[in-house]
């Protein structure tokens, strides 16, 4: 076998193995990144484990638990709400940062990193990062505020018929 065949033959070789370790690297990253937001945290004297733990009912779908994180003046029509959806998928890393807390106010800081990568050497990265306010009554945190990166879905007003018309 000559040099140049050994030379395209190991490059070849080199290059297939490298592409079969970045596949299993992404197949086990993409695998192991949404369990922790699966998982109640039972410390729920902590600002950040009650905004943890909002997340964590809105990705299992449970409004009731989810509802039971805020005060009710921040959701009035409660009764209406159907579902509620993380608009966080797997492509990015939610991270809820440590409380601020000043008396019966906390402020927690959650922060959404997004990369997606668009082949061999394009990456769209970006971060965004909300504030969520909550607040200490009778001795329980309550978040005061919508919650980032959570879309509500309300069922539909009906139509009262009104009589004459």
């Amino acid at each position: 076998m000559r040099a140049q065949d050994r030379w395209f033959w190991s490059v070849l070789v080199g290059v297939i193995l490298i592409l079969i370790g970045v596949g299993v690297w992404m197949a086990l990253r993409a695998s192991s990144s949404p369990s922790k937001y699966l998982t109640y945290l039972p410390d729920e004297s902590r600002p950040e484990v009650v905004v943890h733990n909002a997340y964590v009912a809105a990705r299992r779908g449970d409004v009731d638990r989810f509802l039971s994180y805020f005060l009710p003046s921040v959701w009035p029509e409660r009764e209406r709400i159907q579902t509620v959806v993380v608009q966080v998928g797997n492509e990015g890393e939610l991270t809820i940062g440590p409380a601020k807390i000043e008396g019966d106010r906390a402020e927690v800081l959650v922060e959404f990193v997004r990369a997606k990568s668009w082949g061999l050497f394009g990456v769209d990265f970006w971060i965004a990062r909300e504030t969520v306010v909550l607040r200490r009554q009778d001795g329980r945190w309550y978040i005061t505020t919508t919650l980032p990166f959570v879309s509500i879905m309300f069922q539909p007003i009906r139509e009262v018929p009104v009589p004459g018309n």
